[in-house]
């Protein structure tokens, strides 16, 4: 685990893809958050309801599964296909800052606090 972010970094392009359950629950791969992370350039399938191209900054490419003439063409010119390496530099350093383990826990201690919050003004 401690070599993954070193190789996704090397890597000319990390491959991923969502599972069926991700999919139908709009849920990101963690791949994408960790791959960006590192300024890897990513081949994903697309999660519809989920701007990756925006999210990601040009960083992810997606395709249809199945379209290898698509594949092919984003392979064959990877330094058009993304974005250059200061501008995935960037956007690696957005991700690590608005994507950490500490941003995601302390969004998710704010929603709780809401949440805790409407159900004081609704109890009696």
């Amino acid at each position: 685990q401690a070599e993954l972010p070193g190789a996704y970094a090397r890597a000319g392009v990390v491959l991923n893809d969502h599972w069926a359950d991700m999919r139908a629950g709009g849920f990101v791969s963690n791949r994408l958050f960790d791959a960006v992370a590192c300024g890897a350039r990513v081949l994903s399938d697309d999660l519809p309801g989920v701007d990756l191209d925006a999210l990601f900054a040009g960083s992810v490419r997606t395709v249809a599964p199945d379209d290898v003439v698509a594949v092919r063409t984003l392979l064959a010119d990877v330094g058009s296909s993304w974005p250059d390496d200061r501008t995935r530099a960037a956007t690696a350093a957005r991700v690590r800052e608005e994507h950490s383990f500490d941003a995601r826990a302390e969004a998710l201690l704010g929603l709780a606090e809401e949440i805790r919050q409407r159900r004081r003004t609704v109890t009696p």
